[in-house]
């Protein structure tokens, strides 16, 4: 009926029909290959962007936050178009609402919180820094981090501590079981934040130089800018933050293994080592003098420091600024030995253990011995 109604012949309509078909799958194909461009082009933008995970908010979000370049996404996008269009190949630029969607698929936000905030940098904003001091800054920010990427394609970053006898001890720990058999000619590269009083002493400095004279390695510590102190070892926190989520803990035990198993698939577990009081020593014996560059009042102090270089042969060395030469300081004086730092556990206050017996009813009863042997005072 319906041929006869228009008049035309079968062929026609089959053909029409096939050719209609296959003309809304090949439509399809091409927006699904102009998406997948896009896409890629977005993804490629963003990894060019500086990132920071929150370094003190890990426990409440997972995000990496575009450094603050950026007032705002159309901003961003205005900025994303531009590269596009400045390539010699046409490149899909993506439109503003699928720009905003891919960026929020990868996790990434526009603001950092602001207790991640610099405190120098966010004087900067509330006009209580000079220009003068806030660009020195910037300068002195993203060398470190330049130094940093130059020397991880060369090595693997170290582990952190508490205070300075505790920290040292760590450090030691790893030379010798995790890259002991490292080439000896070939520097180890410890990057660290700015703290005092756990990283940048006489105490650490003294290990240190005493590991590099009886192994013949030469060791470099860097130090990052204080507020910048991001750095990859950030994301174990992360990750196990996000593992010990809804998980019952009972015991120091218990959270050694939900380390080990917060990383998962082709890199394997975290490394854990449960530690006791038997394994930290004191250092505080063996003795250098001052890392300190100068003496008098005015001159640089230890916080000023960006790198510390311990050598077998000609002692400490130390950096000012990345971009300069490396500095003599302290000779290869060795005077003491290290010894253990403490004789038994530690014991804790009576109110805490009154406090943690009085958990004990909501605690399993396997677990109960750990607490009632806890040494108080």
């Amino acid at each position: 009926m319906f041929l006869s109604t228009l008049g035309i012949g079968e062929w026609s309509v089959s053909s029409w029909v096939k050719d209609t078909a296959e003309g809304d799958s090949k439509s399809k194909e091409v927006r699904k290959d102009g998406n997948s461009l896009m896409k890629n082009n977005v993804s490629k933008f963003l990894d060019k962007i500086p990132k920071l995970p929150s370094h003190y908010c890990r426990s409440s979000t997972s995000k990496l936050y575009l450094e603050p370049h950026f007032s705002s996404f159309s901003e961003l996008y205005r900025v994303f178009k531009e590269e596009c269009n400045s390539c010699n190949n046409i490149q899909p630029v993506a439109g503003r609402d699928l720009f905003v969607k891919l960026i929020k698929e990868h996790n990434i936000a526009l603001f950092k919180p602001k207790k991640d905030e610099c405190d120098l940098c966010l004087s900067y904003k509330l006009h209580n820094v000079s220009d003068y001091d806030y660009n020195a800054h910037q300068l002195k920010k993203e060398r470190a981090r330049q130094e940093k990427s130059v020397d991880k394609k060369e090595a693997e970053e170290g582990e952190g501590g508490l205070d300075a006898n505790v920290f040292a001890t760590c450090i030691v720990n790893f030379l010798d079981t995790e890259i002991k058999d490292c080439d000896k000619n070939k520097s180890k590269i410890f990057y660290s934040d700015g703290c005092c009083a756990q990283n940048r002493n006489a105490v650490v400095s003294n290990v240190l130089q005493h590991y590099s004279v009886a192994s013949g390695t030469t060791i470099m510590q860097k130090y990052l800018v204080r507020g910048h102190t991001q750095m990859e070892c950030d994301s174990v926190h992360s990750t196990t933050e996000r593992r010990k989520k809804n998980r019952d803990l009972y015991s120091p035990a218990s959270y050694v293994q939900m380390i080990k198993e917060a990383r998962c698939g082709k890199q394997g577990q975290y490394k854990v080592k449960y530690l006791c009081h038997e394994f930290f020593k004191d250092y505080s014996e063996i003795q250098y003098k001052s890392i300190r560059p100068g003496n008098k009042v005015g001159e640089p102090c230890v916080t000023d420091i960006s790198a510390l270089k311990y050598t077998p042969n000609v002692g400490i060395l130390y950096k000012l600024n990345f971009d300069n030469e490396l500095i003599p300081r302290r000779p290869n004086t060795i005077i003491g030995s290290e010894k253990q730092l403490y004789a038994g556990p530690i014991p804790i206050s009576t109110q805490k253990y009154v406090d943690l017996m009085s958990l004990k009813p909501v605690i399993p009863r396997d677990y109960h011995p750990f607490y009632d042997g806890l040494l108080h005072k």
